[in-house]
């Protein structure tokens, strides 16, 4: 099993993989509203969990993650994020200051990674060069059947010469989770850089709550406030603010692809 990520070559067994399709809303099988799940060999995705859950992760951490991302990583949950925004939304009631939100979900996240960024962000993170290139073989010469209550289709579909490339990361690979907590501490860093944020202080001025985002996985809360001495209304250029935010992630996540659910 160890050979394929020690010498860059793809295993053909690890090269076959099947498509289900779960229901994301009990009752509604709508296409756009289902969600596609890759089915790999156990012994692939194990290892894929073990070199970029566990050792990526962890090279990562040491070299600094956003503290604004809060979805798969270690000691971090979304308890922890749900009870950031209660004590902002606490103190600003308490301080009676404008707190404004944006909440951003994005479409088909994992199906819309290129996986050429993600050996270059797993690069940085250390991880080995012949690991990364045994991981995008495989991806490359994936061969993808699709299952249904009918059973398991004999024809496949896959990147084929000539033909469009089939892009995308596979949801359920063991590697996405930690591969998209990597490449969204980028996201959020440039986002920061230009973004208002929101800023409450304590009652003397000593210690403040200072952020951006709150982020989950692929679930964002963005956060704008405006000081109380600006020149616009309050309440007004705290609106402002936020919109400017807003266009500033959307036009972020669209210049590596992704893009914001709208209609939500």
């Amino acid at each position: 099993m160890s050979l394929p990520f020690l010498y860059g070559f793809a295993n053909d067994r690890w090269c076959n993989e099947i498509d289900v399709m779960l229901e994301k809303k009990p009752g509604i099988r709508k296409i756009h509203m289902l969600r596609i799940i890759g089915l790999l060999h156990a012994d692939f995705n194990t290892a894929l969990k073990f070199l970029f859950a566990k050792q990526m992760m962890q090279n990562a951490e040491n070299f600094g993650l956003s503290d604004e991302q809060w979805g798969s990583r270690k000691n971090r949950s979304s308890i922890d994020a749900a009870m950031l925004k209660l004590l902002m939304f606490e103190t600003a009631r308490i301080k009676k200051a404008t707190l404004a939100g944006t909440f951003y979900d994005l479409v088909a996240n994992y199906d819309r990674i290129f996986p050429s960024i993600s050996n270059f962000i797993a690069r940085r993170s250390s991880v080995n060069q012949t690991v990364l290139k045994a991981r995008a073989l495989v991806i490359e010469r994936m061969r993808r059947r699709v299952k249904t209550g009918l059973g398991t289709s004999e024809r496949s579909y896959g990147q084929d010469p000539d033909d469009p490339e089939v892009g995308g990361e596979v949801q359920g690979k063991g590697d996405v989770p930690s591969l998209w907590c990597v490449q969204s501490d980028t996201l959020l860093r440039a986002h920061s850089k230009g973004a208002y944020g929101m800023c409450l202080n304590s009652p003397v001025k000593t210690r403040q709550i200072k952020r951006c985002n709150t982020q989950f996985v692929d679930d964002n809360d963005g956060w704008a406030s405006a000081p109380f001495d600006c020149d616009n209304p309050h309440h007004q250029e705290t609106v402002r603010r936020m919109r400017h935010d807003a266009q500033r992630w959307n036009n972020i996540n669209n210049i590596r692809g992704q893009t914001v659910a709208f209609h939500k």
